[in-house]
């Protein structure tokens, strides 16, 4: 419904422009529009650039996670992730006085 009455005020907007400006109408239409046009393409352009950063972003991370949570399997079967096999591995420290 509220389209409907979208369009219609647009159409008879469109209609009182002509009945003003008679033949010169169609031109700055024309212009508006190619305008408009430009706009929108420098719009989504940078929408696109900013969406293909961030998708490559989060493929980068999702990556960097896969590599550090990978589970580890100890000889008895348990399942721990690197991180945490990593601590139960043996370190030399030396104590210092």
């Amino acid at each position: 419904m509220k389209e409907q009455k979208l369009k219609k005020f647009q159409y008879n907007i469109h209609l009182e422009l002509a009945t003003f400006w008679g033949n010169m109408w169609q031109v700055i239409e024309k212009d508006i529009n190619d305008k408009l046009e430009l706009e929108m393409q420098n719009k989504y352009k940078t929408l696109d650039n900013k969406l293909k950063k961030l998708s490559e972003k989060q493929v980068t991370t999702n990556a960097s996670k896969e590599n550090t949570q990978q589970d580890a399997v100890t000889q008895d079967g348990f399942h721990f992730s690197t991180s945490y096999a990593n601590l139960r591995q043996p370190h030399n420290f030396k104590h210092q006085m």
